[in-house]
């Protein structure tokens, strides 16, 4: 009994679309194109949100110890010219105190700003992974943002590609990711 595998319309080796269920039980036909640029979208939300949502965290509450720890305010110095050499040792530590205040607001500028830019790229990763599911459900609305994103991807991929020639590789694989999540859209949805 020899049997040769024919493909059916809903398996993931046939040429043609893949039927599946959506929410409410309703049939879709999902193009296998629809599904690697949705699965992408996915994969990408969950490499960017998971370091991102550890460095929110990190960040956050550095920033806010930072914060809550502001250091106590030092009384005004009282006028005594008898004692000069006390004098020049306060304002010695004054100077000392300023310079090393100084350094700890850069630092608590440069916790800000890192707390600030896992923020915003966790939101990033939280729209991908959202858009991945709106293409997985055929949503009007993902097939948008994902062309947004696409499109923007493509630009900054040929600016690249424009400014180092042809030699980086990572920005030909970023174009060409782009014109093929671009064209899987167009043709999926059409």
């Amino acid at each position: 009994m020899n049997r040769k595998f024919v493909p059916s319309a809903s398996s993931p080796n046939s040429r043609g679309p893949i039927l599946r269920v959506g929410y409410l039980g309703q049939s879709l036909m999902v193009n296998r194109h629809i599904l690697n640029v949705a699965n992408t979208f996915y994969g990408f939300g969950l490499l960017l949100g998971i370091p991102s949502l550890a460095g929110t965290l990190y960040f956050g509450f550095a920033a806010l110890r930072l914060y809550l720890a502001t250091p106590v305010p030092r009384a005004p110095q009282g006028s005594s010219a008898q004692n000069s050499g006390l004098d020049l040792l306060d304002m010695a530590i004054r100077a000392t105190g300023a310079v090393f205040g100084f350094i700890g607001a850069v630092g608590d500028a440069v916790v800000r700003g890192l707390a600030v830019a896992s923020v915003a790229i966790l939101l990033l990763s939280l729209t991908l992974l959202f858009t991945s599911r709106g293409l997985h459900a055929h949503a009007g609305w993902a097939r948008l943002v994902a062309g947004l994103v696409l499109t923007f991807l493509l630009l900054v991929a040929l600016l690249a590609l424009l400014s180092s020639g042809s030699k980086s590789l990572i920005a030909l694989l970023l174009a060409s990711g782009s014109c093929y999540g671009l064209w899987a859209l167009w043709r999926g949805f059409a």
